[in-house]
């Protein structure tokens, strides 16, 4: 039986919050996101007066879109879900925001790569046997904060449903 959108949704959240940073970030020098609860999948908006720099560097998964594509006659329909990492650390005054935007790119990077077990085998990261492929596709946005000192990361994510 195939998984549903939202256990998709919740393990693709979980192996991104378990991302950890090369070094420590941030106003609070951590290792990991400060957001790490189920609400990290609404998305608050940088200039938000609740997202403060004590709340970052924080991660937010947004759904965007599905496609279906049908494969002929017999063969079952392949569906394609599209996410986005939504990724923020406010940079002080003098700090390299893109150094940040490293930190986290290679965090998320890491944390979706293949796993132990088949994943390492086939080459390709399944959350932990849930789908069939999970996936960094398409154009990353940056944004270094030069003039605000709000760094903006955002990765796409295609996951492929079995």
């Amino acid at each position: 039986m195939s998984p549903t959108r939202e256990q998709i949704s919740q393990a693709l959240l979980a192996q991104l919050q378990s991302a950890t940073f090369a070094q420590p970030m941030g106003t609070n020098n951590l290792t990991t996101w400060a957001n790490q609860d189920p609400s990290a999948r609404r998305l608050v908006l940088f200039d938000d007066p609740s997202l403060g720099s004590a709340d970052q560097p924080a991660l937010y998964l947004v759904a965007h879109d599905e496609e279906y594509v049908q494969q002929g006659r017999g063969v079952p329909r392949r569906t394609g879900m599209m996410f986005s990492a939504v990724c923020y650390c406010r940079a002080e005054k003098g700090e390299v925001g893109d150094i940040y935007l490293n930190l986290m790119f290679e965090a998320i990077d890491t944390a979706l790569a293949p796993q132990q077990g088949p994943d390492m085998v086939e080459g390709v990261s399944t959350l932990g046997g849930l789908v069939n492929r999970c996936w960094i596709r398409g154009r990353i946005f940056r944004d270094p904060g030069d003039l605000d000192n709000q760094a903006m990361l955002i990765v796409p994510i295609e996951v492929i449903v079995p």
